[in-house]
């Protein structure tokens, strides 16, 4: 399990950012990729003291362009010319599940940018990575799901917020597509791979950008209640995300599926 190379999509959001940190702190060697300048640069602000004997490269790319995909297969044959040993995929993006917009207030634009950023961008960044996994054996593939992605989940039959219905049926349904390409890659491609699905997550008020602001690996009880949650019991913080991770790259055996929910027994979900 020493001197791994691995890549992490989505670096740049909080589960992301902190699967990455996590991965350097055990001393694996990351190439983190993300869109946006800004956030790469606080992301290597930000990890120098969790690093152990790990290394980190950071890749600005749009992975949804020939451009950005081209600039990711220049990152992996130059820091792994012998292969990576695994893909975390934490990109996706989000299109009003909170507030119940439903597929009826979406607009065409905002559906096709939204597909192109969860279903389409998923594709294309395994479709990239894939060569350089297949050249290690026993390399890994984990996706970042939901609990929106499981089919026994029940929000959209039983959720409510304050402005009605919780949940998005193209939301959900990028979700399901996640969990087809996770079932179909494991079964046609010699990679392993898992899927994790995470409940609610602890995160801050909305960023301008439409985002939510994972709280930290370090929140402190008062960021996280006045961020409206008490942690275990009405989310999940970013560090049993990281946990989750880190036991299925971390395990010989294969780890299929891994769900995570909050405590509270009002949780509505699986």
């Amino acid at each position: 399990m020493r001197d791994r190379i691995g890549l992490i999509s989505g670096a740049t959001s909080g589960v992301g950012g902190a699967i990455v940190a996590e991965r350097l702190a055990h001393g694996d060697s990351v190439i983190a990729v993300g869109r946006s300048v800004e956030r790469l640069a606080d992301l290597r602000d930000a990890t120098p003291a969790s690093v152990g004997t790990g290394k980190l490269l950071t890749l600005s790319a749009d992975l949804s362009t020939r451009e950005g995909q081209t600039l990711l297969r220049s990152a992996i044959e130059a820091s792994a010319p012998d292969g990576l040993d695994y893909l975390v995929h934490a990109a996706f993006g989000h299109i009003g599940e909170d507030e119940g917009k439903s597929i009826a207030d979406i607009t065409q634009e905002e559906l096709v940018e939204f597909l192109s950023n969860s279903v389409i961008l998923a594709h294309l960044t395994v479709q990239t990575c894939l060569p350089s996994l297949l050249r290690k054996r026993g390399s890994q593939l984990v996706f970042i799901v939901a609990d929106w992605g499981l089919p026994q989940h029940n929000v959209l039959l039983y959720g409510e917020s304050e402005g009605g219905a919780v949940g998005s049926e193209p939301y959900v349904s990028a979700k399901y597509a996640l969990t087809g390409l996770a079932s179909a890659l494991e079964i046609q491609q010699d990679v392993r791979v898992t899927a994790v699905y995470p409940g609610v997550i602890a995160s801050a008020a909305l960023d301008t950008a439409g985002e939510p602001t994972f709280l930290t690996l370090d929140a402190t009880d008062d960021e996280v209640a006045a961020a409206g949650y008490s942690v275990p019991e009405a989310a999940i913080p970013l560090s049993d995300i990281v946990a989750a991770v880190s036991f299925a790259l971390s395990t010989r055996a294969t780890v299929k599926t891994i769900s995570i929910r909050p405590t509270g027994r009002g949780y509505i979900g699986v």
